[in-house]
Parts: C-alpha cells; sequence; structure tokens
C-alpha cells in the first residue's frame, strides 16, 4: 500500500494551531523549533496526544535577512560549535523527538562539513533526517545516506501559497507522487488554513488506497 508522511513544521509559537491539529485523528509529524514560548508545552501535548515529534533544526539560509531563529547552525561554526550547538538543540525537546528536518538552511545544508557533523549528532541520539530540499544543493538526504542514517527527502511543499485551491492541489500532486513511487513526503506549516484543509483531504487520500503515517515509517 502506498504511503504518505505529512509534516507539520514551525510548530512552537502558537497553542492554538496544535490543539487544531489534534483534531486530525491520523498520523501527522510535527517538527517543532527549539526555544519558542510553546516549544517544550507542545511537544508534550502532542506526545500525549499521540503524535509523532521532530526537531525543526534552525540552519543557515542563503539570504542573510532571514534569521533561522535561537539555536541555528551557521556555516562559519567550527565542526565543535556545531556538534555542541546540535546537541543543545536536541536536548530543548527531549526525550520525546524521533527524527529532524532542517529549518530554512539553503546555505547550510549544502555545507558537507557542516551536514557531516550535524548527522552524526543525529546518528549517536538515534534520530532520522527528513532532508526539506529548501534548496536544490542541499546535500543531506546524500550525506545521510553515506552515513547510514534513515533519512527521507520533501517531495511536496503543501502551502506555500495561503489560498485553499492551492494547498489542495498541492495535496493532489502528493497524492500522485505516493501513487508512482510507493511513498511521498509532504511538508505544511503550522497555520490554521493549511490545517484545515489537510484535515479536509484526509478522506482522499485514503479514498485513493494510500496510508497516511508518521514520518519514522517512510524514512528508509
Amino acid at each position: 500500500m502506498p504511503k504518505i508522511a505529512i509534516i507539520i513544521d514551525d510548530c512552537g509559537y502558537d497553542k492554538k494551531i496544535s490543539e487544531e491539529i489534534y483534531k486530525i485523528s491520523s498520523p501527522i509529524t510535527l517538527a517543532i523549533l527549539p526555544f519558542l514560548p510553546y516549544s517544550s508545552e507542545i511537544a508534550q501535548s502532542a506526545s500525549k496526544a499521540g503524535y509523532e515529534l521532530m526537531l525543526h533544526l534552525p540552519m543557515e539560509p542563503l539570504d542573510s535577512s532571514h534569521n533561522p531563529g535561537e539555536g541555528a547552525i551557521w556555516t562559519k561554526m567550527s565542526p565543535k560549535e556545531i556538534a555542541h550547538q546540535t546537541k543543545v538543540d536536541i536536548a530543548n525537546l527531549p526525550p520525546l523527538i524521533k527524527g529532524v528536518n532542517n529549518h530554512m538552511g539553503s546555505r547550510a545544508t549544502a555545507d558537507k562539513r557542516g551536514m557531516e557533523v550535524i548527522l552524526q549528532e543525529l546518528k549517536k541520539h538515534n534520530l532520522y533526517y527528513i532532508d526539506s530540499v529548501t534548496s536544490e544543493n542541499s546535500i543531506g538526504f546524500a550525506v545521510a545516506k553515506e552515513l547510514g542514517i534513515k533519512t527521507g527527502k520533501r517531495d511536496i511543499f503543501l502551502d506555500n501559497e495561503k489560498n485553499a485551491d492551492y494547498i489542495k492541489a498541492q495535496v493532489e500532486k502528493l497524492i500522485k507522487k505516493a501513487l508512482k513511487n510507493k511513498n511521498a513526503i509532504g511538508i505544511g506549516h503550522a497555520h490554521p488554513l493549511t490545517i484545515e484543509v489537510i484535515k479536509e483531504m484526509i478522506p482522499e487520500i485514503e479514498k485513493r488506497g494510500i496510508k497516511l503515517v508518521f514520518a519514522s515509517e517512510i524514512v528508509q
């Protein structure tokens, strides 16, 4: 049976959004940013509600006007600093997280030296890695494979436009990708419209003979 994993990025800012996610009875994976006002609280409540959690690891983007936030990994850091920051970020949400994906990171995920250090830390903590593919130059997925870490990469961003018809069309693309490739990973964001459309589209996903799963069930 083909499988789809849907990851909701940018959790940690708003408790109300997480409560909307909990109304979805199907498997959804929450990617939580560290050090936000509600990061720990959402991690606890989502875990109790039976959802899978990931660390949404802040990483350096190409555009320096975009701030990835507290706990970010920067390419100017030494390997020792990168390893330490990765550990600190993981420690902000333990022991509840199962994996990690990148927040921003169009510069950092193209840097092999840094990615090797980050992924070695993930390996020590037995965490999988999802490459959000925020840049076509990202090497996270390839390096994770080299290091023998369970990994996957984002197929479709669901909500680059905050428009219900657009999001539905992206979910349809995700369905087609899963039917073609046996599995697919979609990433949306912690926004009321995104959650509403996903909730609405789940019966369609299931009707097409696709199983909705947590990210840990789709990584290889």
